[in-house]
């Protein structure tokens, strides 16, 4: 069962939030003429471009496929950015188990 949540742009890049079941998170991004599709599940974040990953990294050892409201402003605010500055390849996010999320206008 596919649930659509909300749609919101940020600048010139448009966000459709996607929850599949208990253990997917899926977000489409659209940014400068590209697609791009970002997935949580079982502890791994991978980046796809049109359909190509571009960017896989094991942020937590449970096997979860879930982001509280804190890690998904966290996580999609860093992913962006790479996008943003070309950095997608080379980015590092910090773990899950570690991840302290403070208060930041900009996200």
């Amino acid at each position: 069962m596919e649930k659509r949540e909300n749609m919101y742009s940020t600048q010139d890049i448009l966000i459709a939030t996607r929850v599949r079941g208990a253990s997917l998170i899926h977000y489409e991004l659209d940014y400068t003429g590209y697609h791009y599709n970002i997935f949580y599940e079982h502890g791994y974040v991978r980046v796809e471009k049109r359909g190509e990953q571009v960017f896989l990294q094991q942020i937590s050892q449970r096997d979860d496929g879930s982001w509280d409201d804190n890690e998904t402003v966290a996580y999609l605010h860093w992913i962006k950015e790479a996008i943003r500055n070309g950095t997608i390849e080379a980015l590092q996010l910090p773990r899950k188990e570690k991840l302290v999320v403070k208060s930041d206008p900009s996200w």
